[in-house]
């Protein structure tokens, strides 16, 4: 296991309050930094990410870290800036949360920007495995279920999420496409279930 970089959690003001983003399932923190950030300016210039479900995030991030910079591995450079890890307390709506938390540091893509389009892409034919980070064989067994629904065994990859959607989107109703899917999931689920379902030609086109 690789030694991941740490961070003072001093460098931070107060806990981390969640940030609501389309897609995943690790919680987002914002952290407002002490001091601004030298190159920008900002103190939003970080976000941080709940470790417990991005242990794999860092080490792909130490493993580009040692990386950067040598010659064959320029595509590095377009990775976010990541700074490691700190042990800090958040909050959510209802309130600070018990303890504290190890949170990923990484670059903040909404810093700045008053509106921003990200979307969220799983790369991957398949994207879980049996005994895979405690993964049972069942779980991944469903979730093989639901790769062989989605575009990720068209294309090999999907759309898991979309923040910032073109009206177009922002407005779709699955109902509309599939009155079955309408009837049986929430408007939430069903509509993630169709992003998942989309082919890139349709996807990209909106971005």
């Amino acid at each position: 296991m690789l030694k991941w970089t740490k961070v003072d959690g001093g460098l931070f003001e107060g806990p981390g309050t969640t940030n609501s983003v389309s897609g995943g399932t690790a919680a987002f923190y914002k952290v407002v930094l002490r001091s601004p950030h030298p190159a920008t300016g900002s103190k939003g210039y970080y976000i941080a990410k709940d470790l417990a479900h991005a242990v794999d995030e860092v080490e792909f991030y130490e493993i580009a870290k040692k990386l950067a910079g040598q010659p064959g591995w320029e595509l590095l450079n377009y990775t976010f800036e990541y700074k490691g890890v700190a042990t800090m307390p958040v909050a959510t709506a209802n309130g600070p949360v018990p303890g504290e938390k190890q949170l990923l540091i990484m670059e903040n893509l909404f810093d700045g920007k008053k509106k921003l389009r990200l979307l969220d892409i799983k790369i991957g034919q398949f994207t879980a495995d049996s005994n895979w980070r405690g993964k049972s064989s069942f779980a991944a067994y469903r979730q093989g279920i639901l790769d062989g629904k989605t575009n990720s065994t068209k294309e090999g990859y999907r759309m898991e999420g979309f923040d910032g959607p073109p009206k177009e989107l922002a407005t779709f109703d699955p109902s509309i496409e599939s009155t079955l899917m309408g009837a049986v999931f929430s408007k939430k689920k069903s509509t993630r279930l169709q992003y998942q379902c989309m082919p890139a030609r349709r996807f990209l086109r909106q971005s």
